[in-house]
């Protein structure tokens, strides 16, 4: 999958098969700009976004403050296992 944003060709396949994260400033891009392009007026739901707090301000900045936040408190242990079966 290649995308464009920032004004560079994010080629993901190497950077996800690696398992490295994607940079903020890409995906922060990314999440912003597909956001832009939907709907909001019936709410969005993002699954694992904002990750850090970098992303949580762009979000801010860029106008998409969500109303609500849930999270899932889980074992340490728990966690240990569904990070290292990623």
């Amino acid at each position: 999958m290649h995308i464009h944003t920032c004004g560079h060709k994010l080629n993901l396949p190497p950077i996800t098969q690696a398992r490295q994260l994607i940079p903020d400033d890409l995906l922060n891009d990314l999440v912003i700009r597909q956001l832009g392009k939907i709907s909001l007026t019936k709410g969005w739901l993002l699954d694992g976004f904002p990750r850090t707090i970098g992303q949580a301000r762009s979000m801010k900045a860029a106008g998409f403050t969500p109303d609500l936040w849930v999270l899932f408190e889980l074992p340490e242990e728990e966690l240990h296992n569904r990070v290292i079966g990623r």
